[in-house]
């Protein structure tokens, strides 16, 4: 979904069937030779999705992991930049604490180390760092990332195939889902207050639980990242880490993208806490929000550096068989034995498709 209105940096465009788009991505077609090394890819099942980080998906009392209670009655507190980070990082800590305890392999971070035997609380030594995340803290936040952990961090991927594949065995899975669920409460004759809601008429014919206008398409974004590299201030960060320590990052030809936030300053030129940083809201702009805004205030010529393209979903059988006879599938994306049992459970979705 996109949501800036101005869209001097971005190219929206449509194709209404799998063999117009896969054409203009192969050799000759109008995205073929646009679409070079620079480019990473992500895809989407539906274009109800933004370009937003699972962390900065969650409601503001969620982030708190000290006095949430506290937090549900002063929104204040909850919404500011400073719960959000409190609560990333208390996630990578748990996530390295809990791994460690069980032999787990885990990038080393020295402080968290340190206190590992430590009650929680939030980590002052954060303080005196500028951004959010730390350098330190990437490998951490990318293995974290792809075993669930919400972060700040945008998974993307160096292979358009790849994004394709997501985003068609996802709506594909989706609807079997879907239609399973919606067959097994109608025979019981069972409905939630959410589905009641769904009903339209007195024949009560089941909606999709997702908005019908927005299931429409799938999408696929495409961005330049070389655009990191042009501004000395550019918050825009790609994270490439070491594949044999995660293997489905390699198998996907994962890259992850990281918007920089500055940490708050809490202390006065005395080292004595303020309340400045209950004014800094959290700033949970989406991707191209922040990009758009930041190309704009630096004045960048107007040029097509974020593309996005949707297709319908009735296309999405389509473009999965695509992605599969090129060797594209939860088996080979996924190593191992989930992987398998995952390819597996697609082939009978895409039976009843």
């Amino acid at each position: 979904m996109i949501l800036v209105e101005n869209k001097q940096y971005i190219e929206d465009l449509t194709f209404e069937k799998a063999e117009f788009f896969l054409e203009a991505i192969s050799y000759g077609g109008e995205l073929y030779d646009k679409f070079d090394s620079k480019f990473v890819f992500r895809g989407h099942s539906t274009t109800s999705y933004k370009l937003l980080p699972s962390a900065q998906r969650i409601q503001p009392w969620d982030r708190m992991t000290i006095h949430k209670e506290s937090a549900k009655r002063d929104i204040a507190i909850a919404i500011t930049e400073l719960a959000q980070i409190n609560y990333e990082y208390s996630q990578l800590f748990h996530f390295f604490k809990k791994s460690d305890e069980n032999s787990l392999y885990v990038p080393d971070v020295r402080e968290m180390r340190e206190f590992i035997n430590l009650p929680n609380g939030f980590p002052t030594y954060l303080l005196d760092e500028k951004n959010w995340l730390p350098e330190r803290y990437y490998e951490l936040a990318a293995l974290a990332q792809h075993h669930g952990i919400k972060t700040r961090l945008l998974d993307w991927t160096k292979n358009i195939n790849v994004a394709l594949y997501f985003a068609s065995s996802e709506a594909i899975l989706r609807k079997y889902n879907l239609e399973k669920k919606t067959s097994a409460q109608w025979q019981s004759q069972y409905f939630t207050d959410f589905q009641k809601i769904a009903h339209e008429s007195a024949g009560k014919q089941f909606k999709k639980e997702f908005d019908v206008k927005e299931a429409k398409y799938i999408e696929l974004w495409a961005l330049d990242k070389s655009i990191e590299f042009i501004y000395d201030d550019m918050p825009l960060k790609f994270i490439s880490p070491r594949n044999c320590d995660n293997r489905n990052l390699g198998a996907q030809n994962g890259i992850l993208s990281l918007w920089e936030t500055k940490i708050p300053i809490v202390t006065d030129d005395k080292g004595k806490l303020t309340n400045n940083w209950t004014k800094n809201t959290a700033d949970n702009r989406t991707l191209d929000e922040l990009l758009t805004d930041f190309l704009l205030s630096h004045n960048e010529v107007p040029r097509k550096i974020l593309y996005h393209i949707t297709i319908p979903q009735s296309e999405a059988l389509h473009l999965y068989n695509f992605a599969e006879r090129n060797g594209y599938d939860a088996s080979t994306l996924f190593p191992g034995y989930d992987g398998v049992v995952r390819a597996m459970s697609e082939k009978d979705a895409i039976k009843n498709h």
